[in-house]
């Protein structure tokens, strides 16, 4: 991973106990879920998006020349944006009232959300960036959901604290480059968001494996938790980009198909 996202990493981060879940679920996100939350939360929802939106100035760090601004920038920014994920976290947890099946439903629409935002922006960012993210997206969305099943079940404990802190830094580093490729950051230096997002794809290898390493899969019954590594979804993801680009050639028939292969 980049020296510069490392030194997030590498910063203590006071994160008080949340009666929550580390998903896409927060005021990073908030787009889609109105909906889905009684009216009193979705307003306290709002509020916090605007007081984040005039507090965290990502910005500053998209456009800095130096690598040194850059990291001081992203870690203030970062340091702004965790209260908020905290804070908003804690109010769709309460407004769900616990609900875990209810929280997988919401997680599942914020993950979509996300994911096609950046499928209807792709042209705003390079091809390996682009599947930097959205792998990265996918992963992340997957491991939410066996730490969800597997806390229904009572079949883990509470998250430790390290794995807290990576998703809520994967999550703001998202909403980064989604700032970046919606319009909302102009002029950024096109290394720092390619930094950014090589740290997400990073940064939910990292998180997967843990979460094989402590057994998530099979705790919640997940068979085929190989599908969900960034290897196997990098190529989905590009795959899915080829089609959206009209880069693809169908075949009539499965000899069309190897006599193609066979003769580049």
């Amino acid at each position: 991973m980049a020296a510069s996202i490392a030194v997030l990493l590498g910063r203590e981060f006071s994160i008080p106990p949340i009666e929550a879940f580390p998903t896409s679920l927060s005021v990073l996100n908030l787009s889609g879920l109105e909906d889905e939350l009684d009216k009193a939360s979705t307003e306290r929802l709002r509020t916090l998006e605007k007081q984040f939106h005039n507090d965290v100035h990502i910005e500053y760090a998209l456009r800095a020349r130096k690598t040194e601004s850059f990291q001081e920038y992203l870690l203030q920014s970062y340091r702004r944006a965790v209260s908020y994920y905290v804070e908003s976290s804690i109010i769709v947890w309460r407004a769900l009232n616990h609900d875990y099946d209810r929280l997988l439903s919401l997680s599942h629409i914020a993950s979509s959300t996300l994911e096609k935002a950046f499928f209807l922006n792709s042209e705003n960012l390079r091809r390996d960036p682009f599947i930097e993210s959205v792998t990265g997206l996918r992963v992340l969305a997957k491991v939410a959901e066996w730490v969800i099943l597997a806390e229904k079940s009572k079949s883990a404990g509470v998250p430790p604290i390290d794995y807290l802190s990576k998703i809520s830094l994967v999550t703001f580093l998202t909403w980064a480059v989604l700032a970046y490729i919606t319009g909302q950051v102009k002029r950024p230096i096109r290394a720092n968001v390619e930094e950014i997002t090589k740290a997400i794809r990073y940064l939910a290898d990292e998180i997967y494996h843990d979460a094989i390493a402590k057994g998530l899969p099979e705790m919640v019954g997940e068979e085929q938790e190989w599908f969900w590594c960034v290897e196997w979804q990098g190529g989905a993801v590009e795959a899915e980009l080829d089609k959206l680009s009209g880069d693809v050639e169908s075949f009539g028939s499965a000899e069309g198909l190897i006599r193609d292969l066979n003769h580049p």
